[in-house]
């Protein structure tokens, strides 16, 4: 799991995460807009929530029994990660905690690749997944 400090915004993706999932997630997500008739975007759904004074491990638990996780691994990263690699990340709730990284207006291979990486350098069991 990457560095987090408090206040940091603990994004989590659940599987799949790989480059063809996420682009075909971010092109629905861009139709699902239109439809809606929302300013459209290409974005990837994700949950996240603020860390506090709890641990890692015990704030994730929390996102995943609260978000009824859907798979056994999960990605992780933080808001400060993605930033820095040029995705934004918007509160889309409801769901709870439901959280959209943002592609653009435009969808690049080369963002999509970037941040496929950037959820995969942050894999990791996920605790809550019922075995």
């Amino acid at each position: 799991m990457p560095d987090v400090v408090p206040g940091d915004l603990v994004v989590v993706r659940f599987s799949p995460i790989s480059v063809e999932k996420l682009r075909e997630t971010a092109q629905e997500e861009y139709a699902d807009r239109e439809r809606r008739a929302q300013i459209p975007w290409y974005a990837v759904s994700t949950f996240a929530m603020r860390i506090g004074s709890e641990t890692d491990e015990e704030l994730l638990a929390r996102l995943c029994s609260e978000v009824l996780p859907t798979s056994k691994n999960i990605h992780v990263v933080t808001e400060r990660l993605l930033r820095d690699a040029g995705f934004d990340t918007v509160e889309t709730s409801p769901p709870i905690h439901h959280y959209d990284v943002v592609l653009g207006d435009e969808l690049r291979d080369l963002d999509v690749e970037r941040l496929s990486q950037l959820f995969m350098e942050g894999r990791r069991r996920n605790l809550s997944w019922k075995k």
